[in-house]
């Protein structure tokens, strides 16, 4: 069933269509433009001054700086043997009591013990004779 077949029907349907875009035309063309509402994209808003930030204060130890390094030439003049000591061999064992006195413990008080102790320190270029020497025999 064609509802087109004869020329009415088609006439019809052409003034038809012709009338929805007239009337749609008017209502466009007569709406009050004054209450339509105008979407605007959002302006750039100004970027807020920027003031460079303060220069931190430099963080300084307090104190000497030189602390440390004097620390290490007092242990050096003190206690020439500190990197070396203590020390424990077979025959003998090292270590220090004092600022420049040594202990010397032997296990067993030989000759050959206490000379290859002293000759020990002097590999580590230290005169034996600039320390004070304490002899103990391992019980």
């Amino acid at each position: 069933m064609n509802l087109f077949k004869n020329k009415t029907s088609r006439f019809i349907l052409i003034l038809a269509i012709i009338a929805g875009l007239l009337l749609g035309l008017k209502i466009i063309l007569t709406t009050d433009k004054s209450q339509e509402k105008i979407i605007l994209p959002p302006s750039p808003a100004p970027s807020p001054m920027l003031f460079p930030s303060p220069t931190p204060k430099i963080m300084t130890p307090e104190g000497d700086l030189d602390a440390p390094l004097q620390i290490r030439k007092e242990i050096q003049r003190d206690y020439p043997l500190f990197d070396y000591i203590p020390y424990k061999s077979k025959n003998w064992q090292i270590d220090y009591l004092k600022p420049l006195t040594l202990e010397i413990i032997l296990k067993s008080d030989t000759l050959a013990n206490r000379q290859e102790t002293l000759n020990w320190v002097k590999e580590k270029g230290i005169d034996p004779a600039t320390h004070e020497i304490i002899w103990k025999i391992e019980p």
